[in-house]
């Protein structure tokens, strides 16, 4: 008697446990496609962000998100993000080799999409939007030839070189790789027009701090990636001249 009441709790154990991992399987087929379900490990406030250590699936990795309230063992949802790659935070005086940036966070999951708060906009990105631009002009005087443009000229200018090719010299202030499937660099050569003192370039080939180069590339007016990256003006897909 004994022994068969020993083999009906273990079968009834058994049943219980298949039932918890069908329930637990139906639960992440339930999940819309291309929704992320995380768990908060670890969080860090600076403004305008939270910085949040999560776990998905047995990987942890970390994602920034507009300022948020969460707690450890938080669960979270989101969909859309943009990786960055060796992303410095100077206020965290901390490299992210790689970090996610989630715009549309939210501790709700709602049947076929995400609900989002109200009026929830990613901050501009620190590495680079118009509000983080440069704004000391280097004391620098760069040579260059005439078909070379100055910042002063191009800002000037820039709705009528709008979708053309133009050259264009300077120093390297900032430089970020891999956003987006490109490399992203701030070019200086000693002139301003009004706050603006250096131009936003989006090339493949690789640059350093501190490396003056002439680029050629395309001029693009008002473009705004979403997630930060608005510009007035720019220039896209450029190579080095050498």
């Amino acid at each position: 008697m004994r022994v068969k009441s020993l083999i009906l709790s273990f079968l009834v154990f058994a049943l219980l446990i298949g039932c918890s991992q069908k329930k637990e399987k139906k639960t992440q087929e339930q999940l819309p496609k291309g929704v992320h379900k995380v768990t908060v490990v670890e969080s860090q406030d600076v403004p305008s962000y939270t910085y949040l250590k999560v776990a998905e699936n047995g990987k942890e990795y970390w994602i920034a998100v507009p300022s948020i309230t969460v707690k450890k063992g938080e669960t979270l949802y989101f969909r859309q993000a943009m990786e960055m790659k060796n992303f410095e935070s100077t206020t965290l005086k901390r490299t992210f080799k790689s970090i996610l940036f989630v715009q549309d966070i939210s501790k709700v999951l709602m049947p076929e999409k995400v609900i989002a708060p109200a009026n929830n906009k990613i901050a501009p990105l620190p590495a680079h939007s118009k509000d983080q631009e440069v704004k000391k002009v280097l004391t620098v005087k760069i040579t260059k030839k005439k078909d070379e443009l100055t910042i002063a000229k191009l800002y000037k200018t820039k709705d009528s070189l709008n979708g053309k090719k133009v050259k264009f010299k300077g120093k390297v202030v900032k430089y970020n790789q891999n956003i987006m499937g490109k490399n992203w660099a701030h070019l200086q050569d000693g002139t301003k027009a009004g706050n603006n003192v250096d131009i936003t370039v989006t090339l493949t080939e690789p640059l350093s701090v501190g490396q003056t180069v002439t680029v050629e590339g395309t001029v693009k007016t008002n473009v705004d990636y979403g997630y930060g990256y608005s510009y007035s003006v720019m220039i896209q897909d450029a190579k080095i001249i050498k």
